[in-house]
């Protein structure tokens, strides 16, 4: 196992959301590469986290989602990707992050998510 130390500029930055909900927040500005992510779910049903690669202001509001993330009940869900998942926008905000009821849609989860996301 590779042991990452962040906020070098050969690895990656870290972005940490203790109260990630359904309006989108932003990791980073411009394009960038998203290479892992850590999400703790304190609410009482399934709930997503969707990686967005645009301007979006709510989960599921459009096509931009690039990657959805289910994490079960009262869990944690870490994810270290083989291949990063790239995101094109170009234009600020970039990438992007937010909790959701379902894969694709929108809804607020009944509690905020924690996340920790990994980006170059």
């Amino acid at each position: 196992m590779t042991t990452l130390t962040l906020d070098s500029p050969e690895n990656p930055s870290s972005y940490k959301n203790e109260a990630l909900a359904e309006t989108a927040a932003t990791v980073k500005t411009g394009a960038g590469l998203l290479v892992a992510i850590d999400i703790w779910n304190p609410s009482n049903a399934v709930a997503y986290v969707q990686v967005l690669d645009a301007t979006t202001a709510v989960a599921g509001a459009d096509a931009s989602i690039v990657a959805s993330f289910a994490v079960p009940t009262l869990s944690s869900l870490h994810v270290e990707l083989k291949r990063p998942i790239h995101c094109r926008a170009a234009s600020n905000p970039g990438i992007r992050v937010a909790a959701c009821t379902t894969r694709l849609g929108n809804g607020a989860p009944s509690a905020a998510l924690s996340v920790h996301v990994h980006y170059k």
